[in-house]
């Protein structure tokens, strides 16, 4: 049974002992559950009684990005994960997302999500697009982000081809890194949501909706040649 190690950043946040919790309700039994302390200084309580289950670490802060890197860097597992600590997984994704990829011999596959409200209401269903071609996945993924990073099950072995999440994007990482994989090979979508996306006022992407922008921008500048030249390239050769 394949070990999957699912990082958890972690900053100042109330939800943190649900996303651990539904972590430890997973149907899929080998999991490295990794929780890296972003220098938080709230909400630390909510950890204490999860400490002998998961590998803590505590770092100065330094942004998602460097989280999500200091918890790749000592994971052992075969397949990564990422969590949000404000967000859950279904009790059943780690089992079904894992199967998929090893049914179908793939090494980046991301599911639907449900997004939800601070009371876990539902709210929409925004993250659940997939494309019949790579051409045309890489060419909505350059127009926008419509992978939650959540969602996301990576081969440790494509993680370290494609190298760590970009530090210089503190925003914006995750969308950074997608393109990167998606240049590298085939991301596949697995129709069905197994993750709750949690939104709420605290959230970094409702307190800082300008620097989101702009980095989006600039991202979309520096991969725009290089996606449109494999976009050409797939569809000389019908993907």
């Amino acid at each position: 049974m394949d070990k999957v190690s699912v990082v958890i950043p972690f900053y100042n946040c109330r939800y943190i002992g649900e996303a651990i919790e539904s972590l430890l309700a997973q149907t899929y039994g080998n999991i490295e559950i990794i929780v890296i302390d972003d220098g938080s200084t709230l909400h630390l309580d909510k950890l204490e009684p999860y400490k002998k289950q998961v590998t803590y670490v505590r770092k100065e802060n330094g942004g998602t990005a460097t989280a999500l890197n200091a918890g790749i860097q000592i994971a052992t597992g075969k397949y990564f994960c990422w969590l949000s600590a404000d967000d859950s997984y279904k009790p059943t994704k780690i089992e079904k997302q894992l199967k998929y990829m090893e049914t179908y011999g793939v090494r980046a596959c991301y599911t639907g999500c449900e997004t939800i409200g601070k009371s876990d209401s539902q709210i929409d269903a925004y993250f659940n697009q997939t494309y019949s071609l790579r051409s045309h996945f890489l060419k909505a993924l350059l127009n926008r982000c419509f992978i939650h990073g959540c969602t996301v099950m990576l081969h440790m072995d494509l993680l370290r081809e494609v190298g760590p999440f970009d530090v210089s994007y503190r925003y914006t990482h995750d969308y950074e890194m997608w393109l990167r994989v998606g240049l590298s090979e085939e991301f596949y979508y697995l129709s069905e949501k197994l993750v709750n996306y949690r939104v709420h006022e605290e959230m970094g992407t409702v307190r800082h909706q300008r620097e989101i922008k702009q980095e989006v921008l600039f991202i979309k500048r520096q991969y725009r040649n290089q996606v449109l030249k494999k976009i050409s390239e797939l569809r000389r050769d019908g993907h």
